[in-house]
């Protein structure tokens, strides 16, 4: 049995460009960074402080989750403007007050205020750890923008860098931000997903009738736009499946196309669920998960629809293809190969059956006391 204990006085300071949402000194977060994020790094140091960004507001807000631990600081930036971004000199002030009083700097990278983080860090050499949570140059590639596009291979180059020469690395894949970033630090393979028991199963015998997705509506990355051409080429194959859609963010930007293609009785919207339970109810409701997305980490959403035996769906991207059968896989973009892959799992019902087994057997890799104990190995091997 692991026995886990804290180095006494040690100080951290975790860096990254999340929005939390604050409201009478209480913060807030969508779920990405909540209570047991914190706990990771409260096993070997007193407290931790927290730099992001954030947005008061002024009554509390719903389907979020507040961090409760009193040894969790939060040291939020309002808003970052544009020239921010070229005269560095207010963020690094900021950033520099933390940094001095903390014994070890976690900087999540991809993200403007961890690389600030992680540059200031080494200069007074303290002891840095980066989460490397995505690939920059795909995340800016696909953005839809010029200008990401210009930046994309700028913040390749950076981040390649930073990484190669930190202290200790910590990637949420196996393999694909291993090969794209490598590092003369140490490092482990670890996901920063983690899934707590849960007895939730779907229906694995029903013939599919509703496909799950869980997604910002807001990023377009995430692929909901090839995924609604997918459920129209499917319609005009005489096969009506319900696309059930979980996420935040403007509808607006998929009504034109809906009623395009005539399909607003197939697609249902659902309100943001705070993490949890919430979510894992709402995903046993469904046949199929897919995950149509142009660029990845590691998707917390599709573990999750593993761990209630969905069969599912996903692109050739990021760390994706560490989690499914490569049968069920198909190129991002492609609403024409995601329709071949569906019409697979509702053709074949062995196979379909088969990969919702094999799903949740995945997904135990990724529990919650497991990932605990072999992160808490490493940064106490490091610490």
């Amino acid at each position: 049995m692991l026995v886990y204990y804290r180095c006494n006085f040690m100080k951290s300071l975790f860096v990254h460009d999340h929005k939390f949402t604050s409201i009478n000194g209480r913060y807030y977060s969508d779920g990405k960074l909540t209570n047991n994020t914190w706990l990771r790094y409260l096993s070997f140091s007193d407290n931790i402080k927290v730099i992001g960004r954030v947005k008061e507001v002024t009554s509390i807000p719903n389907n979020l989750n507040e961090t409760t631990l009193n040894n969790v600081e939060f040291f939020c930036i309002n808003e970052i403007k544009k020239t921010d971004r070229i005269n560095t000199k207010r963020v690094d002030l900021i950033i520099l007050n933390q940094i001095v009083d903390s014994d070890i700097v976690i900087c999540r990278l991809p993200s403007f205020l961890g690389s600030r983080a992680y540059s200031l860090a080494m200069k007074l050499k303290k002891k840095v750890i980066v989460e490397l949570v995505g690939c920059p140059y795909d995340a800016l590639k696909t953005h839809g923008s010029f200008i990401g596009k210009i930046l994309a291979p700028i913040e390749r180059f950076k981040t390649k860098k930073q990484v190669l020469n930190a202290n200790s690395v910590i990637y949420v894949t196996q393999e694909f931000l291993q090969r794209r970033y490598p590092t003369k630090g140490k490092s482990i393979g670890v996901s920063n997903v983690e899934l707590f028991n849960h007895t939730y199963m779907c229906d694995s015998i029903a013939k599919p009738k509703v496909i799950k997705f869980i997604g910002s509506l807001n990023s377009l990355y995430k692929g909901l736009d090839d995924l609604l051409s997918a459920i129209y080429l499917l319609k005009l194959d005489g096969i009506n499946l319900e696309l059930h859609v979980l996420g935040g963010g403007n509808i607006s930007n998929y009504t034109n196309k809906i009623k395009m293609y005539d399909i607003e009785s197939q697609v249902v919207f659902f309100k943001p669920i705070s993490g949890g339970y919430g979510v894992i109810e709402w995903l046993t409701n469904g046949n199929i998960y897919i995950q149509p997305s142009h660029t990845e980490g590691l998707p917390r959403a599709l573990i999750e629809a593993m761990s209630v035996g969905l069969p599912c769906i996903g692109t050739f991207v990021g760390g994706i293809p560490e989690l499914l059968d490569e049968n069920v896989l198909c190129k991002a973009k492609s609403p024409k190969d995601l329709v071949d892959k569906i019409k697979i799992l509702l053709s074949d019902d062995d196979f379909r059956i088969k990969q919702g087994i094999r799903n949740k057997e995945v997904s135990n890799n990724y529990l919650y006391d497991s990932l605990f104990s072999r992160r808490y190995e490493f940064l106490n091997s490091i610490i």
